[in-house]
């Protein structure tokens, strides 16, 4: 039986029923042939890296550059990834089959998936967020207990402030200042070396407990990237005998308090690809010069900055609303390289269950802000997504969550 034939006999398998509990974008993927949707992927990956090039062609156009930034440029669709194709991941060095990040309504356990040989990275109640091969979604569409599986969808960054105007001064005016919480942000890179987020007296050692970087920078000739995946990170009983469960969170790079208080007083750089960096550049430039990535400092700062500046010894200013709070940052995997996008929405989901987990090894209490919003789907609580956030408050004490409303 040739490829074609196999192909038929796996679709003809998706009856109505099954087909009805996927969405539209996991429907598209599964009646394309494997070859189509490498084909399809590589060519919208070529179309973001044209676009980005012809960016940098523009550099000492002075016109060119006004517009950009009069105009929500990075926002447009030149720059997004596909909302179907952006989610497909493609072994080039082994040639494996494509897996599909997707997102699963489902009522079992993360065991039931596993033992069809899907990657689960969070399962919060009946929601999980999976990456799987086409054929592993189709089994698992075929289940009755699967209620829906869909493609993650994109949310885009959004900043508001500011402490006077909702009161934080006078809370922390009675001494509530974060004393004991801990602040997670979900967001763009974050500059750890920032007087901001370190501890004003002493060593001033970092205040930021954990970083993960979702979708760290690249280094030159394939080497080994500093740091380890959460998973690898709690699976190192040497060295972190008494970490959090990071269990299914196996990308990216985790750098905990002690990683990043060496990396800030090793006399080398903070941020790189060498042993003993942190793999992800807080404010990298674009194509012409220009920060891409300070969203994610600016929202750390409001929520939880202590407004100290480059000298310890000035008095700070513009103090954060929790300035004594503990930090887990979450730098997300974007959808785009080197333009700072939209974000997906199982990466949201990730990040937060990782919050989450930290806050509950430690039996702290936790607010969690991402400034990130969407005008996709009814906004009546019934989504996957709605559902996982709300499966993260339930029953629980001294939780937050904070979203930006829409966009």
């Amino acid at each position: 039986m040739n490829k074609d034939d196999q192909n038929k006999g796996r679709n003809a398998r998706l009856d109505k029923k099954a087909l009805n509990r996927c969405g539209p974008g996991v429907r598209r993927l599964l009646r394309m042939k494997e070859e189509e949707i490498i084909l399809a992927k590589e060519k919208d990956e070529k179309r973001l890296w044209l676009h980005y090039e012809s960016r940098k062609k523009n550099l000492d156009d002075q016109k060119y550059r006004a517009h950009l930034r009069k105009s929500s440029y990075q926002r447009e669709f030149r720059t997004v990834s596909h909302r179907v194709f952006g989610p497909v991941i493609i072994d080039k060095i082994r040639k494996r089959p494509i897996k599909i990040r997707t997102i699963v309504e489902f009522a079992g356990n993360s065991d039931d998936l596993r033992n069809f040989g899907i990657s689960v990275q969070s399962g919060i109640q009946n929601v999980f967020t999976i990456t799987a091969s086409k054929q592993q979604l189709i089994d698992l569409a075929l289940q009755p207990a699967t209620r829906r599986i869909s493609l993650p969808r994109m949310f885009f960054p959004n900043l508001q402030d500011s402490i006077p105007t909702a009161e934080v001064d006078q809370i922390q005016a009675i001494g509530n200042r974060g004393n004991g919480i801990i602040v997670g942000i979900v967001d763009s890179p974050l500059h750890v070396g920032h007087h901001a987020f370190r501890d004003p007296a002493g060593a001033h050692d970092t205040r930021v407990q954990y970083y993960w970087v979702q979708d760290p920078d690249t280094p030159p000739g394939g080497a080994a990237l500093p740091g380890q995946t959460p998973e690898d990170y709690f699976n190192d009983n040497v060295n972190h005998p008494n970490s959090p469960d990071f269990t299914g969170l196996d990308y990216g790079r985790i750098y905990d308090a002690d990683y990043i208080d060496a990396a800030l007083t090793g006399g080398g750089n903070i941020y790189g690809t060498g042993v003993g960096e942190i793999a992800k550049e807080h404010s990298p430039p674009d194509g012409w010069g220009l920060p891409t990535a300070e969203h994610g400092t600016h929202v750390a700062g409001i929520a939880a900055g202590s407004g100290h500046l480059a000298n310890w010894a000035t008095a700070p200013a513009n103090i954060g609303s929790a300035p004594l709070a503990d930090i887990i940052h979450v730098c997300s995997r974007w959808s785009h390289a080197n333009v700072q996008d939209g974000v997906w929405e199982d990466d949201i989901v990730n990040a937060l269950d990782f919050i989450m987990r930290i806050a509950a090894d430690e039996g702290r209490p936790v607010v969690t802000n991402a400034s990130l919003g969407t005008n996709v789907g009814p906004h009546n609580g019934r989504s996957a997504f709605d559902q996982a956030r709300d499966a993260l408050l339930d029953s629980q004490l001294g939780r937050s969550i904070v979203f930006a409303a829409g966009n």
